[in-house]
């Protein structure tokens, strides 16, 4: 005992000549020798540091064999940080180095492992690229022959399903509970089978079934299980906010024979959309009588404002451990509110900030949605200063929208192109038959839409709407970018076809339109729009516009966990967007699950900065009248509360009653004035030509019948 207390002693001394110095919560974490322990740490505590010290602690103190240590993460960048974090500190120090891995490539060892021992055949992996089958591929067939559509399903609405499979694998749904997960599409369970059959009998699995499959091994095949229980000792288990139910439940088999170190934050669980099962964390107790639960609640990070804000703000929700953050930082930093008239403003906004960091400081500038860099990117560009994004977006730009846009344009200075006519024919009343005609016929016409109204299968209407279309896109290339959009919008039926076709995904189409009018507004030429467009998606997809480390960098919220900045920049703070309109309406309802997910989201990202934090919000967002997030009133200091108390703008605490008086246009109505607040999300609307109304706000916003009107 002697022997090993010195070596104690030795380790944390090399600690402290490394920097490092522990505090009693983080030195009883790292030698503690119970069967259970749950780590709970706040943003900025220095968990990694203490998980691989506590590693290399087994290790070198206690003669532990690196290969009887299994760790997990959640993703693959967290395992290599925790590699990278060890070797750092201890690399040196032990001959046998300890493996870092993620659950997935732990469960297919073990899908591995069973497939030798009673020689079954290891299904493929599916993935979306290098392969002649995708998952994409396969769901939009699937989706086609179950519901029997001719044409092509959305690529928006094929990523939604795919996503809600995912997720319904992961929180291991019963078939009941999964229909109800995805109502939009009356037949999912229907496409859930088929395709969960078409994989099957093609030899395939998806990133899910690794998971599903290695459970139900582990549950029901003991010698595939005694096998990887025997094989380890101690689990140790990082980011566990973020795991599954169905990897929670993975990890809970293996516990039972191994002493188990799990380290997580349930305020940090943003993931839930992927199945993240932050409940785990807070069944610690009862899923392991005895379990140490310790708190890491120094932040090494952020200055005292910064710190002392979030603290209160994560106050706010109800489902978590209490902790209480703190630093011992020098110096208040400082947290700015900045209102603007309207949220395109964020792109000049910006640029004021990035210029005004000082040599060797760096900034992030974080969003809620892909789409949002966008413009960010195209401003960036134009001031030449340099960035990196977190994420290569590249769907944007082969957006249905996107494409289509581009297709009028392209038809208004080459009306004979009929790789364009094809992109956007049908969302012209055209048929499949109208097509081939205009295919087969073009030479004999000056324009596709001259042809088309020229067709056998054409009725008097359609050839009148043609030529209407051939005349107003004959126009357009002699107009600005800007312009043109809103012609095509509103005098070529663009809008309204949007609004019968897209469904609930009307919103997501209006975003891609309203960013390609910002991008659009201070060109000049179509051809110049064209050129540009190009260029952004170059430029998104390479993911810097420098070859040296950047100090700017561009983030979803979801992408910027683990990171840290000196100022961070967080835009579109405004309700719809932060929180979105799904959890505002069923908080409204008395649910507040979804709402505090959401919370979780923006206190993740304003932990990121270390000395400055700069939140926008707009009166204006998508040229519709917005309200400043509830988390931003939320986070504010009474003072700054009274500061900003204008009529529209509290909506946590005034909830919808900066509706009232307000002037609507509703899609079947028309035009009227809000005259009363209700329940949960009831507004009494006043119409002149229909009388009073009681109307659901979320429900109305969501489906895009309810707008909102700017003032006069």
């Amino acid at each position: 005992m002697k022997e090993e207390l010195l070596q104690e002693e030795s380790f944390f001394k090399l600690l402290r000549q490394k920097g490092i110095e522990f505090q009693p919560s983080q030195y009883k974490a790292l030698t503690s020798d119970g069967r259970a322990l749950l780590l709970l740490a706040v943003p900025g505590s220095g968990k990694t540091t203490v998980l691989v010290s506590r590693i290399a602690f087994l290790i070198l103190c206690r003669a532990v064999s690196p290969s009887r240590i299994l760790t997990m993460t959640f993703s693959r960048e967290a395992a290599r940080d925790m590699d990278q974090r060890y070797q750092e500190l201890f690399g040196e120090l032990s001959r046998e180095q300890p493996r870092f891995s993620t659950i997935h490539s732990f469960c297919y060892r073990v899908l591995g492992y069973y497939a030798k021992t009673y020689r079954r055949q290891m299904p493929k992996l599916l993935v979306d690229a290098g392969q002649e089958i995708s998952r994409t591929g396969l769901i939009r067939e699937i989706y086609r022959e179950v519901t029997g559509e001719f044409l092509s399903p959305q690529d928006d609405l094929l990523e939604r399903l795919l996503n809600r499979i995912s997720l319904s694998k992961n929180l291991l749904l019963t078939p009941e509970e999964r229909q109800e997960l995805d109502k939009e599409t009356e037949a999912f369970s229907d496409i859930y089978t088929a395709y969960e059959k078409k994989k099957q009998s093609l030899g395939l699995m998806d990133f899910d079934d690794m998971l599903t499959y290695s459970l139900s091994i582990l549950k029901k095949c003991r010698p595939v299980r005694d096998y990887f229980e025997g094989a380890y000792d101690y689990l140790l288990i990082d980011e566990a906010q973020d795991t599954s139910k169905s990897q929670y439940e993975i990890i809970s088999l293996l516990a039972k024979r191994m002493k188990l170190f799990v380290v997580g934050d349930e305020d940090q669980c943003i993931y839930s959309f992927r199945g993240a099962y932050p409940q785990g964390l807070l069944r610690f107790p009862k899923d392991y009588p005895g379990a140490e639960i310790l708190k890491l609640e120094q932040n090494y990070r952020s200055k005292g404002k910064i710190v002392a804000r979030a603290n209160e703000f994560i106050k706010g929700n109800q489902n978590r451990y209490e902790k209480e953050m703190f630093t011992l930082q020098r110096g208040e930093g400082e947290i700015l509110f900045q209102k603007l008239s309207d949220y395109r403003l964020q792109g000049e906004e910006t640029v004021k900030e990035l210029k005004s960091l000082l040599p060797g400081e760096t900034a992030a500038v974080l969003y809620r949605n892909h789409e949002s860099m966008i413009p960010v990117v195209d401003r960036l560009e134009r001031e030449g200063i340099p960035y990196y994004t977190r994420e290569k977006q590249v769907k944007f730009f082969s957006h249905f929208v996107v494409r289509d846009i581009l297709a009028f344009f392209t038809l208004s200075y080459d009306p004979c192109n009929l790789d364009a006519f094809e992109q956007i024919y049908y969302k012209c009343l055209c048929s499949k038959m109208v097509l081939i005609y205009v295919k087969h016929q073009i030479g004999k016409y000056r324009s596709v839409f001259e042809a088309a109204a020229d067709a056998p299968e054409a009725s008097p209407f359609l050839r009148e709407k043609w030529k209407r279309c051939d005349k107003a896109l004959s126009r357009l290339r002699h107009r600005s970018p800007l312009t043109a959009i809103g012609i095509i919008e509103e005098k070529l039926g663009y809008r309204e076809y949007l609004q019968k076709r897209a469904n609930a995904s009307f919103a997501n189409t209006t975003l891609k339109l309203s960013i390609l009018k910002t991008v659009a507004a201070p060109l000049e030429t179509l051809e110049e729009f064209a050129h540009r467009m190009a260029f952004l998606e170059q430029r998104c997809s390479s993911g810097s516009s420098a070859k040296t480390k950047c100090a700017v960098t561009l983030s979803t919220l979801h992408s910027c966990k683990g990171l840290e900045f000196d100022t961070v920049i967080l835009l579109d703070c405004v309700e719809g967007i932060l929180p979105n309109e799904d959890a505002a309406k069923e908080f409204a309802l008395e649910h507040p699950e979804e709402l505090e997910g959401e919370a979780r989201l923006f206190y993740v990202g304003i932990t990121r900065a270390k000395r400055r934090l700069v939140i926008y919000f707009s009166d204006y967002y998508h040229d519709e009248l917005s309200v400043r997030s509830r988390f931003v009133t939320r986070l504010m200091p009474p003072e700054e509360r009274k500061r900003f108390r204008l009529p529209g703008v509290d909506a946590e605490e005034s909830r919808l009653s900066w509706l009232l008086d307000k002037d609507v246009d509703h899609k079947f109505f028309g035009r009227g004035t809000v005259v009363g607040i209700g329940r949960g999300d009831a507004v009494s609307v006043l119409f002149p030509k229909y009388g009073q109304k009681e109307l659901s706000y979320y429900e109305c916003r969501k489906s895009r019948i309810l707008k909102v009107l700017k003032k006069p």
